[in-house]
């Protein structure tokens, strides 16, 4: 099991890898232990409305090493957006993309969406070539208005001084990506990971 879902429990785990500047340099909210216990908080309760779906991201031996999130998921629309974050030791190592697919999976097959996009701040060179590396992530020049403020898709600040005090985090050239269910599904089934 390579996510699950988050737990208030894992909130210092998840501040002590967080606490490292360059793991949140172009996070978009401040990296506290409240904060953190904020957003799970809020995406629990996001879940339970069916406007959001967070998981934690586990090592091999089921530690929380980082999170994955879908956000502002419209089910009329079929759509949502994608953010993830990892504690640097398990940067480079195959998390990402494991955790991208196991929650692409929960996005296409349980929540039946259509098509999930993913913001990076160019600024960002490792999040992008992460995300440039998906074999079904394409490069889109629109996305839905709903979603432009985004910013790597990490949720926004909690209050309008942490929004004043990150305003600078964005770029204005978001380098955006959409995965569709059929991409998904091709690169599944070629991979032989149906």
């Amino acid at each position: 099991m390579i996510i699950r879902e988050r737990l208030v429990e894992d909130v210092v785990r998840l501040y002590q890898l967080a606490s490292d500047l360059e793991v949140t340099r172009f996070f978009t909210w401040r990296a506290t232990v409240e904060g953190i216990r904020e957003h799970t908080e809020t995406m629990i309760e996001e879940e339970r409305r069916g406007t959001g779906l967070s998981r934690t991201i586990l090592d091999e031996r089921g530690n929380p090493i980082g999170v994955i999130s879908l956000h502002k998921i419209n089910q009329e629309t079929g759509e949502a957006t994608l953010g993830t974050w990892l504690g640097r030791p398990y940067w480079g190592k195959g998390y990402n993309r494991r955790a991208k697919d196991a929650i692409l999976r929960l996005a296409f097959e349980k929540l039946a969406l259509r098509r999930v996009y993913i913001a990076v701040d160019p600024r960002n060179g490792r999040s992008l070539r992460a995300v440039e590396k998906l074999p079904y992530a394409r490069p889109v020049a629109e996305v839905p208005e709903a979603y432009r403020n985004a910013c790597q898709g990490q949720p926004t600040a909690a209050s309008d001084t942490d929004r004043e005090a990150n305003s600078d985090r964005c770029s204005d050239g978001t380098r955006w990506f959409v995965v569709t269910r059929e991409a998904f599904a091709r690169v599944l089934k070629r991979e032989g990971d149906v």
